[in-house]
């Protein structure tokens, strides 16, 4: 798991899950750095034949409210 792998259990908390998209809590000084490592696991998630040709893309944004969010 990658939240303890790292040591992030009070930096970074799963807030929400729906379906593909995941909502984190995470320290300011973080955010960079986190969203980077999450888009790397989610789009190594499926491999070879299980994504068909098709590239599993994932996009990371931050922002204090859901208003201010921008693409990280």
């Amino acid at each position: 798991d990658y939240i303890q792998k790292n040591s992030l259990r009070d930096s970074m908390k799963l807030l929400l899950q729906i379906h593909d998209e995941v909502i984190y809590e995470v320290d300011v000084d973080m955010v960079e750095k986190v969203a980077e490592d999450v888009k790397k696991i989610m789009e190594s998630a499926l491999e070879g034949k299980d994504v068909k040709g098709v590239p599993v893309i994932a996009n990371a944004s931050s922002g204090v409210s859901w208003g201010e969010l921008k693409e990280v």
